[in-house]
């Protein structure tokens, strides 16, 4: 049960359905031309997924502070590299993942896994080597690009998203300096404490939790609370390499260290694959690397000082799921607080350069307030010039958040889910043994219940009680016992 993809094609093959063809071919319409020749495609989805980050850079305004306004007291240690040791490297490899999609070399883990003493004794050598000189190895910077449909128009282009795949070994060097990073940060206590992204220990609840947490007190305090969800546009995409190592140096990373980060981050290249068509490598200019070991903690590094630009927000994080929370007892004085702080984060977010799609951007309002007439179109927010929409609830992290936090759309989704997997367990009950059973249960139904539900789990007997006799229905013991 632990492969999703072999499960549903097992599945599929007992109900007698049809899995899905892979499309190995994608047309594309641009400016009302269409292109069907696919190494033409492929050039232009390759450049496409390359220049984005450097077309939002040329929207984004004139900022009147600088990044390094944000920055003070840099951290006085600096990071050491320790050595390579093979023992670290089998262990890492150990963890791999069993993957038959090759790399662009067309290396896959199952074929490193394969590998023995003497693999282990090289690439200790070469790791080191690396390490000491500061300098990552050129072809582990190269990446292949698989296009995936995201929905609407399979003829656009803004409707696929990259997934990148990395070399095998590039994975194992950057696991090497993870690690070492990771130790540095948390011994001196460089992330913001509220980062809640990729980092063990950490998770998408304790974030819920932790945004909960000051909307219940700010109704315990009979105030009015709002709240901001950004929408970052592609912000891994867009970090600023300069901005990016500058940060770096700030926080300790230094000397040696800095001159690998520098070489990992430069001269990197792409090509997009379609079926057996492959683009020309390009270079990318911008951006953290997309499916790599580095780039989630990097960005976390990167966006870590957001929280100076304003000492009114509390600021919840995500990597780049970021949310702004602040209450007051008064609507009129809030709006004018919060309009002012807003331009703050537009400020913040102009020094370095990363761009906002304000129009997916949500504001709830939170109040217990029985009689507010108060109007609505007096009380705007705005962000980049632009209104922010509010919205009786939105989605967080994959939980569902309501103004009234009554959880009751998350509930409402949960039974959707609920229902779907009865479904699923009452066509396939008379094909398989109840050990299957329980196994797809435990698969299919439980994790919707299980996810966040420290947090919409607080909601009244009323509300979670369909989710209860859904439950019962979809897990009688028969199910789920032995």
């Amino acid at each position: 049960m632990n492969n999703m993809k072999k499960t549903c094609t097992g599945i599929n093959s007992i109900l007698h359905r049809q899995n899905k063809q892979k499309v190995s071919d994608i047309f594309l319409n641009i400016s009302g031309k269409l292109f069907t020749d696919q190494k033409t495609v492929v050039d232009k989805m390759n450049n496409y997924f390359i220049n984005v980050a450097e077309n939002l850079a040329l929207k984004i305004p004139k900022p009147n502070s600088k990044y390094q306004d944000y920055l003070s007291n840099p951290n006085e240690h600096s990071i050491f590299l320790a050595e390579v040791v093979p023992h670290e490297i089998d262990e890492i490899i150990k963890s791999l993942g069993s993957n038959k999609s090759g790399d662009l070399y067309g290396i896959t883990s199952n074929i490193i896994k394969l590998g023995g003493p003497v693999q282990t004794q090289i690439l200790t050598l070469l790791f080191n080597k690396s390490l000491s000189h500061g300098i990552f190895p050129s072809p582990l910077k190269n990446a292949k690009v698989v296009p995936i449909h995201k929905g609407d128009s399979i003829f656009e282009l803004s409707n696929y998203r990259p997934i990148s795949l990395l070399p095998i070994f590039s994975k194992i060097l950057e696991k090497i300096m993870y690690s070492r990073v990771i130790s540095f940060i948390k011994k001196h206590n460089i992330l913001y404490e509220h980062q809640f992204g990729f980092q063990n220990g950490m998770s998408t609840e304790f974030a819920v939790s932790s945004l909960v947490g000051n909307i219940v007190k700010c109704l315990e305090n009979k105030e009015v609370g709002f709240c901001i969800l950004l929408d970052f546009a592609k912000a891994f995409d867009t970090v600023n390499h300069d901005i990016l190592l500058n940060k770096l140096e700030y926080y300790g990373i230094r000397g040696i260290a800095l001159n690998w980060f520098k070489s990992y981050l430069s001269n990197r290249m792409q090509c997009t694959e379609i079926g057996d068509t492959q683009s020309k490598l390009t270079y990318i200019k911008h951006g953290v690397p997309q499916g790599s070991i580095l780039g989630p903690l990097l960005f976390l590094l990167y966006i870590n000082d957001i929280v100076m630009s304003s000492p009114v927000f509390k600021f919840i994080l995500f990597a780049d799921d970021t949310s702004l929370f602040y209450s007051h007892k008064n609507k009129h004085d809030a709006i004018n607080i919060l309009n002012a702080e807003l331009s703050k984060i537009s400020q913040w977010l102009a020094a370095n350069k990363l761009s906002l799609n304000v129009s997916k951007s949500k504001l709830l309002v939170f109040s217990n307030q029985k009689h507010d007439n108060v109007n609505k179109d007096i009380l705007k927010l705005t962000l980049n010039g632009e209104t922010l929409k509010e919205v009786n609830w939105a989605k967080y992290l994959g939980v569902l958040i309501d103004n009234k936090l009554s959880w009751k759309n998350q509930i409402d989704a949960i039974k959707l889910k609920l229902s779907k997997g009865v479904g699923l367990l009452a066509k396939i009950r008379h094909f398989v043994p109840r050990s299957v059973l329980r196994s797809l249960y435990f698969s299919f139904i439980n994790p919707h219940v299980d996810y966040n539900i420290l947090n919409w789990g607080m909601a009244s007997l009323t509300n979670l009680d369909p989710i209860d006799k859904k439950i019962k229905k979809s897990c009688p013991n028969n199910f789920i016992q032995g």
